[in-house]
């Protein structure tokens, strides 16, 4: 099914699993590096490697400066997350 493959648009690399997507961004849209980004990185782990995942606060920034229609209902879904009110 089509809709199982990833896909890649401007510099985001979709990765849709059965119960979410992984969203890969390979272009950041706000008024920071990668390099700044990546030192302020979260970690964890998946299976046996190593990750790191944008902080929350600039995943925040990069979604409003890329104003895409997705990224500002995301940013809605994560400040209720973020309050408690899933």
């Amino acid at each position: 099914m089509e809709s199982k493959k990833y896909y890649e648009v401007k510099g985001l690399i979709c990765l849709p699993l059965e119960r979410f997507s992984i969203e890969l961004l390979s272009i950041i849209d706000a008024k920071f590096s990668f390099q700044e980004a990546y030192k302020e990185a979260e970690s964890f782990k998946i299976l046996d490697s190593q990750s790191k995942v944008m902080s929350y606060e600039y995943l925040l920034q990069n979604k409003i400066m890329a104003r895409r229609p997705k990224d500002l209902e995301d940013i809605r879904q994560l400040e209720m997350r973020r309050k408690g009110e899933n």
